[in-house]
């Protein structure tokens, strides 16, 4: 599905490349595929051409991907790996980060060779 849309020009009937990534993030949704709808989420949310309420709606489209997954229904990727970072706290946002990631994979949680997530990925959840 994104192969196909990677060799296509914008706009595509009309719509804006935004809007197809919204589209298609609402689809991988339905069928569960959290980790491709939060990669085109993360991919609005940190572009320069989407306009604020194509933002809005991605990020509510994101919290609900969040609500899905801390219910605990769905088996998470590692795209998908939820990290509890604390504002708060004296530790930098990347240390929490790097600290998380050490731990699941010295649990075994992250298996070996299992590609991380972009830092761009953990962008909204830093803000």
């Amino acid at each position: 599905m994104l192969k196909a849309v990677s060799t296509e020009m914008f706009p595509i009937c009309g719509m804006d490349q935004g809007t197809v990534d919204y589209l298609l993030a609402t689809m991988s949704i339905h069928y569960k595929k959290y980790d491709v709808a939060s990669k085109l989420l993360a991919g609005i949310l940190a572009s320069n051409t989407a306009g604020r309420q194509m933002k809005d709606k991605a990020l509510n489209l994101k919290e609900e991907v969040v609500a899905e997954l801390k219910r605990g229904e769905v088996k998470q990727t590692v795209n998908e790996m939820m990290i509890p970072l604390s504002h708060d706290e004296k530790i930098p946002l990347y240390q929490q980060i790097y600290d998380h990631i050490r731990i699941e994979i010295m649990d075994g949680k992250i298996p070996q060779g299992e590609k991380l997530p972009s830092t761009r990925f953990y962008l909204p959840i830093c803000r």
